[in-house]
């Protein structure tokens, strides 16, 4: 990466985008189903926001489909959003204060904004 992903600051969903990104920060796999779960908000928004992530703030977003179930107890072909580990791992390396600030946003927004659970 030739730049470091930034940090939602702004916008008229900011706080989804926070959650979106405080969750993926956990180093987990995350689909809309737990997105809802943890932190309440709508899961309709949720590619929105991370479609933000990525094109807006840079953040290095893989994903791919996989089976759940929804809320229902239904199965539903879900696509499942994580942090790309190598390149994560390349910005950590690049600026390690990196690292501090995506723990720190990741404590702060995370513990704020998703439910326990």
């Amino acid at each position: 990466m030739n730049q470091l992903p930034t940090f939602p600051t702004s916008g008229k969903h900011i706080t989804h985008c926070r959650a979106a990104l405080a969750l993926l920060l956990e180093g987990r796999r995350v689909d809309q189903f737990v997105y809802h779960l943890r932190t309440g908000l709508p899961l309709v928004d949720f590619r929105t926001r991370i479609s933000n992530l990525t094109l807006k703030n840079g953040w290095p977003i893989e994903r791919e489909f996989h089976l759940t179930r929804d809320f229902n107890g239904e199965p539903r072909r879900v696509m499942n959003y994580w942090l790309d580990s190598d390149l994560m791992a390349a910005c950590f390396a690049a600026d390690p204060a990196f690292k501090a600030r995506c723990e720190m946003f990741r404590q702060q927004w995370g513990e704020s904004l998703c439910q326990a659970g």
